[in-house]
């Protein structure tokens, strides 16, 4: 996904361009991982499906300040 998405922006001719192809790349492959990550682990918790859904939010918006 990432080198398509690179090879799209650098054939951009414009700064507009290479920013549509940049929004429409970057969040079409963030849906597909958190749809599937969410998917995946919601058995696991049975009822608590908000709580599941809120670890793993936190989990990867503070996987880069560690």
């Amino acid at each position: 996904m990432i080198g398509s998405l690179a090879i799209a922006t650098n054939a951009s001719k414009t700064f507009l361009t290479f920013e549509l192809w940049w929004i429409f790349g970057t969040g079409l492959g963030m849906a597909c991982v958190y749809t599937t990550v969410f998917m995946a682990n919601w058995p696991w918790f049975g009822e608590r499906r908000g709580m599941a859904t809120g670890i793993m939010m936190a989990g990867f918006a503070l996987g880069p300040v560690i």
